[in-house]
């Protein structure tokens, strides 16, 4: 599993640090997940697949906790930084939506697709230095965050959406057009949306 996996990773790099994996299921064991989320000061959320992160998403907004989520789209040509803040901008729902009304692209669908075969085949086309290097990206942004919320106002990231640059793609919707390979480009989210099941529930 991904979340032993990570744990052995860590305690190879420093044995003095204290990790508690718990190999669960964020939408079957959203009580659980809730619960963590209660003694949490950020969250870095890498799960595969629409319904995960939503639920995350939701449930991190509901504690007040800001989530950072991360990963690789378009069959690995661009990597994705989003940075939920409850109540100072809106949330993972909100982007999405804000893109499917301006016409933009909806990156989400595509994570729901499998890898290997069968009838859902999706090649798997990122390597893994573009996944490492998104990873290492999310977990700046949950560092910058918690050093910002701490008054260190030059760890402020220029934005809560941050596109990478992994491969130049000629053909993709905005807000991904046009990044270089290697670009980072950073925007807003915006405001909580007032339709936003999980804003407007705060």
């Amino acid at each position: 599993r991904k979340v032993r996996a990570l744990a052995d990773r860590l305690t190879e790099r420093d044995p003095a640090v204290e990790i508690a994996p718990h190999a669960i299921d964020a939408i079957e064991d959203a009580d659980v997940v809730r619960g963590l989320l209660d003694q949490a000061a950020a969250v870095l959320v890498t799960v595969d697949g629409v319904a995960p992160r939503r639920v995350v998403n939701h449930l991190a907004v509901r504690a007040g906790v800001p989530a950072i989520f991360a990963c690789v789209l378009e069959d690995g040509a661009i990597g994705e930084i989003v940075r939920v803040r409850p109540r100072a901008a809106g949330c993972l729902w909100c982007l999405r939506e804000n893109l499917r009304e301006s016409g933009g692209l909806d990156p989400e669908p595509g994570l729901d697709l499998g890898y290997g075969t069968g009838s859902r085949h999706r090649p798997m086309t990122a390597v893994g230095g573009d996944l490492g290097l998104v990873a290492d990206l999310g977990a700046k942004c949950v560092v910058a965050t918690l050093l910002e919320r701490s008054g260190h106002f030059d760890q402020r990231l220029p934005g809560d959406h941050a596109i990478v640059g992994l491969r130049s793609l000629s053909r993709v919707a905005a807000p991904f057009d046009g990044v270089l390979a290697g670009e980072v480009r950073w925007r807003d989210i915006g405001p909580p949306r007032p339709d936003c099941p999980t804003c407007s529930a705060q």
